[in-house]
């Protein structure tokens, strides 16, 4: 059964007594959350640089499955690809909570290019930026110890609305995903996304994953989440 529903203008999908809204249509408009009482709060916007076209080439879902691909144009740098999943482990998120991987990738014909693709979270929100050291404070505590510095950012918790989201960047992809504002900026977060040299027909990937909770989630619980992630196997594609 898909878990994705298409509306007019958006794709839609249960998650944390809400919904997670999109508009494949139109993905600078982000990510964007409707609670219980049906108000839409912007979770982020979706931007790349250089600019793209996002014309999209291929729409589908597939149970927990959701796949967005937007062609390389004559004057974009890159052709991109979002693969949205539903996170199904009742251990890690108790039915209140939901949670949702959000892959990137992108792939080019030209050959000097280094696109990025950049993810202002909403600047109405105070986002809690948190180390590994903050999740996990002895040296490899679930993790192989040296593999992630313990002052590297991992994951930003904020409360948008009714619920406390985290965004999460697992070890294999902090290459890749990066926090554009330093603690001391007052300007919002922007999550940069590769941006480095793209070789021809060669496809880049990242993942990062989104939880959500109807309260604010404890350390443990965050911990928890945060090693799920690292220890997920790796998408059939990477």
């Amino acid at each position: 059964m898909n878990v994705w529903q298409f509306a007019r203008d958006s794709v839609q999908a249960p998650l944390a007594g809400g919904r997670l809204l999109l508009d494949p249509q139109h993905p600078t408009d982000g990510i964007a959350i409707a609670g219980a009482d049906g108000q839409r709060r912007q979770l982020l916007t979706i931007d790349c640089q250089p600019p793209h076209q996002f014309q999209l080439e291929e729409l589908f879902a597939r149970q927990q499955d959701l796949v967005v691909r937007y062609r390389q144009s004559s004057t974009d740098a890159c052709a991109v690809e979002f693969d949205w999943r539903m996170v199904n482990d009742e251990q890690l998120v108790p039915p209140s909570a939901g949670a949702i991987e959000w892959r990137i990738s992108i792939q080019t014909t030209l050959l000097d290019s280094s696109p990025a693709i950049l993810c202002p979270l909403a600047a109405d929100v105070q986002w809690n930026r948190i180390r590994l050291g903050d999740l996990l404070p002895a040296p490899g505590d679930g993790l192989e110890a040296g593999v992630v510095p313990l002052d590297a950012e991992v994951m930003w918790l904020g409360q948008v609305g009714p619920v406390a989201v985290a965004i999460m960047v697992g070890p294999n992809d902090l290459a890749q995903i990066a926090a554009g504002a330093t603690e001391a900026d007052l300007r919002p977060v922007t999550l940069r996304v590769f941006g480095q040299f793209l070789e021809k027909g060669v496809i880049r990937w990242a993942r990062m994953r989104l939880y959500l909770y109807p309260t604010l989630p404890s350390r443990e619980q965050l911990g928890a989440a945060y090693l799920a992630l690292a220890h997920s196997p790796l998408p059939l594609t990477a």
